[in-house]
C-alpha cells in the first residue's frame, strides 16, 4: 500500500515539475522581452506558455482532474497544433535580419484555428457528456455518435495533422538553418550568441521525441510507469534546453546600405595617413596591384560594382586589416566593414568571394590566424595563455579559435607550438 502511494506520488511530481519550469521559463522570457523586444522571444514566451497549458493538462489527467480537464480540452489540440509553427517562425526571426511579423505567418495558425472550431461542440456540450467522454465513463446509445466525433477530431489531428506538421516544418527549419549559417560566413566574423548551431541539437531531439512519443501511445507502451518519467524528464531538458538558448540568442540586425560616393578619395586619405615613408607607399602598391585580379562569377553576374571599385575596396580591406588589425575586434561585422570603406555590404561580401574566394568569416578569421601563429611565436607572449592569444587577436571563445586554427593550418594551436620548437 505504501509502495503505492509512494509510486503515485511521484507520479505526480513527475508530472507537476514541467508546469513549473514552463511557467517559470515564460515569466524569464517575457522580462527579457520587455527589456529588449525582440520578436524571437516574444514567440518563445508564446511557446512557453502553450507548453505550461500543455503540461497542466497531462498533470491534471495523472491527478484524474477530470471536471478540470473538461474546461480546458476543446483548448489542448489546437494549442498542441502551434508548437513545430510556432518554433519554424522562431528560427525564422532570429535568422531573418529585421524580422517582422506578415499576414503570411498567419497561415500557420490555419490548423490550429480550424481544430478549435473543430472542437465548438464539445464546448457546447453539457457537463455530464464533457466529464463522461475525458473520464472513459461508459456511455448510453444516445451520447456515443458524439462521443465518437469528439474521438475522430483528436485522432486525426494528433495521428495526421501533427505528424504531417512534424515532417513539413522539419524540412523547412532545416533550410532556415543552412541558409542562416550561410548569411552568418558572409556577414560576420564570429558565431557567439548568432549561430543556431544548436538549432540541430534541439531540432533533432524536438522533432524525433514527437514521433517517438506518438508511436509511444499508438502502440499502447504509454500506459506503463517508467514512460510518463522518461516523457516527463524529456520534456524537461528539451524546454529548459530551448528557453536557455532563447535568452542568449540574437536576431539579426538588418545591413547597412550606403551609397558609393567618395570611396576612391576615402581610401587613398587613410592610406596616405598611414603609409609613413616612401617605401611603405611602393610596398603597398606592389600589393594592391596583385589585389586587381579579380574575376567574375556567375553569383554576381548582375551586380553593379565595377571593377575600379572592387580593386579600390579589396585595397581598403588589406589596409584595415595589416595596417589598423581590424580583425582583433571580436565582434567585427560586414556592416562595420562598410562603414569604414563607405560602401554597401553586398559590394564588399562579392569583392571577398570573387578575389580571395571565401567568405567574410574565414577572410577576417584568416588574419587572425596569422597574427596568433606570430604571437604565440613570440617569446615574449609566452606568459599567456593559448585563450588569451585567441583574445588579442579578435577570437570570443576557445573553441572558436582551435576550430579556426585547426581549418588554416591543421594542426591544433598546441600541436603547432610543439611542431614549430621541434623544427628549431
Amino acid at each position: 500500500m505504501q509502495t503505492v502511494c509512494f509510486m503515485e506520488l511521484f507520479i505526480n511530481i513527475i508530472y507537476a515539475l514541467p508546469v513549473y519550469q514552463a511557467f517559470t521559463l515564460m515569466l524569464l522570457l517575457l522580462l527579457r522581452w520587455f527589456a529588449s523586444d525582440g520578436k524571437h522571444l516574444l514567440l518563445m514566451v508564446i511557446f512557453q506558455f502553450i507548453a505550461t497549458v500543455y503540461f497542466l493538462f497531462n498533470f491534471l489527467y495523472a491527478t484524474h482532474s477530470f471536471e478540470s480537464i473538461g474546461l480546458i480540452y476543446p483548448f489542448i489540440l489546437p494549442l498542441i497544433l502551434l508548437f513545430a509553427p510556432l518554433f519554424y517562425l522562431y528560427l525564422k526571426a532570429v535568422s531573418t535580419p529585421g524580422f517582422h511579423f506578415s499576414k503570411k505567418h498567419f497561415y500557420h495558425v490555419l490548423p490550429s484555428i480550424i481544430y478549435l472550431l473543430l472542437n465548438l461542440p464539445f464546448m457546447l456540450a453539457a457537463p455530464a457528456e464533457k466529464l463522461k467522454y475525458v473520464s472513459q465513463i461508459q456511455t448510453n446509445t444516445e451520447s456515443e455518435t458524439l462521443h465518437l466525433y469528439f474521438s475522430i477530431v483528436y485522432i486525426s489531428g494528433i495521428y495526421l495533422v501533427l505528424n504531417l506538421q512534424i515532417v513539413y516544418y522539419f524540412f523547412r527549419s532545416v533550410r532556415i538553418f543552412r541558409k542562416h549559417q550561410e548569411y552568418i560566413d558572409n556577414h560576420y566574423s564570429y558565431t557567439e550568441n548568432i549561430s543556431l548551431g544548436w538549432f540541430k541539437v534541439i531540432a533533432f531531439s524536438f522533432f524525433f521525441f514527437l514521433v517517438a512519443n506518438q508511436m509511444l501511445y499508438f502502440s499502447g507502451i504509454g500506459n506503463n510507469f517508467y514512460s510518463p518519467a522518461i516523457y516527463n524528464i524529456s520534456m524537461l531538458v528539451i524546454t529548459l534546453l530551448v528557453a536557455y538558448f532563447s535568452l542568449m540568442q540574437k536576431e539579426l540586425k538588418p545591413s547597412v546600405s550606403l551609397p558609393e560616393k567618395h570611396l576612391a578619395n576615402r581610401i587613398e586619405s587613410e592610406l596616405s595617413d598611414s603609409l609613413t615613408n616612401e617605401s611603405d607607399v611602393t610596398s603597398a602598391g606592389i600589393q594592391a596591384e596583385n589585389l586587381l585580379e579579380i574575376t567574375s562569377s556567375g553569383k554576381y553576374a548582375g551586380s553593379a560594382l565595377q571593377e575600379e571599385q572592387k580593386s579600390r575596396i579589396i585595397y581598403g580591406l588589406t589596409t584595415l586589416m595589416e595596417r589598423e588589425k581590424a580583425y582583433t575586434n571580436a565582434s567585427l561585422s560586414l556592416d562595420d566593414v562598410a562603414l569604414k570603406l563607405n560602401t554597401n555590404t553586398k559590394y564588399i561580401s562579392q569583392a571577398i568571394n570573387e578575389h580571395f574566394g571565401r567568405n567574410f568569416y574565414h577572410f577576417v578569421n584568416f588574419y587572425r590566424i596569422e597574427e596568433a601563429k606570430r604571437l604565440m611565436l613570440e617569446e615574449e607572449n609566452l606568459k599567456y595563455s593559448i585563450y588569451g592569444i585567441a583574445q588579442m587577436v579578435g577570437f570570443g571563445s576557445k573553441s572558436s579559435f582551435n576550430a579556426a586554427f585547426r581549418k588554416f593550418t591543421g594542426l591544433t594551436p598546441t600541436g603547432f607550438i610543439s611542431n614549430t620548437q621541434a623544427k628549431s
